[in-house]
């Protein structure tokens, strides 16, 4: 049996290669979804403990340095 395989000249779309998050990224994206959420499973643990490990004697400082934290998670 012969097979005659032909050129395909149209081009695919690229694929953008997934980009891990790490660090303090990674653990504002887990705290927001955990925030968001009824029911924080054991996996909420660390990413909230660093958002409400956030804390100084200025509440308006706390809630600044919660939302900088928050912030370093892409929105893209």
């Amino acid at each position: 049996m012969l097979v005659h395989a032909q050129s395909n000249t149209q081009r695919t779309p690229s694929v953008p290669t997934p980009q891990w998050l790490t660090g303090d990224r990674k653990l504002a994206c887990e705290a927001i979804l955990c925030l968001a959420s009824n029911r924080q499973p054991d996996e909420c643990q660390e990413s909230l403990n660093r958002y409400f490990g956030i804390d100084f004697d200025d509440m308006s400082d706390t809630a600044t340095a919660r939302a900088n934290f928050l912030n370093q998670c892409p929105r893209q």
